[in-house]
């Protein structure tokens, strides 16, 4: 069986339920394998943080460039 490869990755920032101003935020990274497959996961959600905003990119980064 082939390896599934990621062939890019990109962070992802969301407002969560805008409409009622509640000011929080859900951070994940989006991610393509070269199964042409879209995949997500969620890496915080909550009050905005800049803390958490820059390791949702750092991990996004690492998995574009292939690290693990």
């Amino acid at each position: 069986m082939r390896r599934e490869n990621i062939t890019s990755a990109r962070p992802v920032k969301m407002e969560i339920l805008p409409e009622l101003d509640n000011g929080k935020v859900q951070y994940s990274v989006l991610y393509y394998t070269d199964f042409d497959m879209e995949n997500m996961f969620v890496t915080y959600e909550g009050e905005p943080s800049a803390r958490f905003w820059n390791l949702t990119r750092l991990i996004a980064s690492q998995m574009a460039r292939g690290k693990k």
